[in-house]
């Protein structure tokens, strides 16, 4: 990977959340739901950022200071205490003002709806609660359950997606896609969507020129290939004004199978939230055409497995071995198994939200994806596990080295070399399914 690659995240986070955070920060008193509103997204924008470096600068933030890093376990326990601090905020006001709506004018996601907002916020605290569950299982108990009892997601409704005209404000994947050529279906996506006989195969992705248009084609992470040889692989399924998804009710209905399956007070059975999670999926509008997956009845009795991967072009790229789940509930055994059919199905639904699927993966080892062709990594990174986390950006070292070295040495911080080898605070499953039984 290349540096300039793994810096970009890290600039942005800066500039673009953390910054203008600061500036509602500093008129809070003058308008108290526009700071909450801010501050619910830049939890969302920096839980993305920490979950790809591990800690970085946080607590006490202010424009054009050293901030020192702030360690992963205290950056969320800001998290869960900003989140109640921003519903607080927008119960207030909903409740002095019932209807209305200060910041439709700028509200792209819920055009000013203040009630939408503290449902975003609390499937948020929810989403995080998982995170930890393999550190601090009894703090992840407690904020689960804060937050559904608080009101999360429930339907496509309430889903936070960004509105985007295509124009002036575009869909990032469009251009990623089209415009540079690079991004294509994955070879782990491709072998799940077929072997349940995925619907939202045809929406999200097309068919290949490698095929003459006749078949969905994935390439394998790690694949080597001269140019754009690759390009001929299945494009996605996005126009330049497919609404940009941040968060949806079937991710929450997945985060809630997976409280209850842990015995938390979920409001329903594992089951029950599993088959609702699955059925919200195929009622929510996808791809450049926002079309639905349709009934899910059938695809919920499904007992099929993932297929093989096939790469028509290079055979040794090709994989034999994939997932060993099928998405029939009754098919589970034990909790692992059923654990697994849950982030399953909810690494599916997810898409296209990489940095999550990524994160999920990296906490709990599902889905079983498909292993890169290539590490070029010298051992730092182990191929199985993949890739634990980003390096910091290059600049830190040369212009904070105090606060870089206490980042990468102090044990209460990174604690580990600063590569993608270094596992994350939260990332503390020790069974996780890496292929096992191959």
């Amino acid at each position: 990977m290349l540096s300039d690659w793994y810096s970009a995240a890290y600039t942005v986070a800066y500039q673009n959340y953390m910054t203008p955070w600061y500036s509602l920060y500093t008129k809070r008193e003058i308008s108290p739901s526009a700071f909450a509103i801010g501050q619910i997204l830049k939890v969302f924008g920096m839980h993305r950022i920490t979950d790809m470096y591990g800690p970085v600068p946080y607590k006490d933030f202010a424009p054009a200071s050293d901030v020192p890093f702030t360690s992963q376990q205290d950056i969320y326990a800001q998290f869960f205490d900003e989140l109640d601090e921003a519903v607080q905020i927008l119960k207030k006001f909903v409740e002095d003002n019932p209807g209305a709506k200060p910041l439709a004018d700028y509200d792209k996601i819920y055009g000013g709806d203040f009630e939408k907002w503290i449902k975003f916020a609390n499937s948020l605290k929810l989403r995080l609660a998982l995170r930890i569950v393999y550190v601090d299982g009894e703090t992840a108990r407690i904020k689960a359950e804060e937050a559904i009892a608080d009101g999360v997601f429930t339907d496509n409704e309430d889903n936070a997606m960004l509105s985007v005209d295509g124009s002036a404000t575009v869909n990032p994947l469009y251009m990623i896609c089209y415009t540079y050529n690079d991004s294509r279906l994955g070879a782990t996506m491709e072998c799940y969507l077929k072997g349940y006989d995925d619907p939202r195969l045809a929406i999200w992705f097309a068919k290949s020129e490698v095929s003459e248009y006749k078949e969905y084609n994935g390439i394998r992470c790690g694949s080597t290939f001269n140019g754009n040889d690759y390009k001929v692989f299945s494009n996605l399924n996005v126009s330049a004004g497919t609404p940009i998804q941040f968060m949806t009710a079937a991710e929450v209905y997945f985060l809630r199978a997976e409280a209850a399956l842990r015995g938390w007070n979920a409001g329903a059975d594992e089951q029950t939230l599993y088959e609702t999670g699955i059925t919200t999926a195929f009622s929510q509008p996808l791809g450049a055409t926002q079309s639905k997956a349709g009934d899910a009845s059938a695809y919920i009795e499904g007992t099929s497995l993932p297929v093989e991967f096939e790469d028509p072009m290079t055979r040794s790229f090709s994989y034999s071995y994939t997932g060993q789940v099928s998405v029939r509930w009754e098919d589970a055994v034990g909790f692992d198994d059923k654990l697994e059919k849950i982030i399953t199905q909810k690494w599916i639904a997810l898409f296209p939200d990489g940095q999550e699927a990524w994160s999920e993966f990296r906490r709990t080892g599902c889905p079983r994806v498909i292993p890169t062709a290539s590490n070029w990594s010298s051992g730092v990174i182990d191929t199985q596990k993949q890739i634990a986390r980003l390096p910091y950006p290059t600049n830190l070292s040369k212009d904070y080295p105090d606060l870089y070295n206490e980042a990468i040495n102090n044990p209460d911080l990174l604690n580990g070399g600063d590569n993608g080898g270094t596992k994350l605070w939260w990332d503390k499953r020790s069974d996780k399914p890496y292929q096992s039984g191959r």
